[in-house]
């Protein structure tokens, strides 16, 4: 009997210990997916800082291009009504 409770102890312990090891390595690979997680959230947010100047470069090009067009319109109608005058 006393052999067989010597034994259930012991296997608590060793259940506690490998309880103790893996909650350790999952607390770990938790710790790791987060860092990647973060990680990444970082670089989509620079991505998307990125593309936003982008896009703000490209309006005010377009802005610009688009006046020019007008500038350009008004001139030639201007130049065709004088043709026919």
């Amino acid at each position: 009997m006393k052999l067989l409770e010597a034994q259930l102890r012991f296997q608590e312990q060793v259940n506690t210990e490998l309880k103790r090891m893996l909650v350790t390595a999952v607390g770990e690979d938790v710790e790791v997916k987060v860092q990647h997680l973060t990680e990444d959230k970082l670089h989509l947010a620079r991505a998307l800082v990125n593309n936003s100047e982008s896009i703000t470069s490209h309006q005010e090009q377009l802005e610009y291009v688009t006046g020019q067009c007008e500038v350009w319109k008004s001139k030639f109608l201007a130049s065709s009504c004088d043709f026919f005058l």
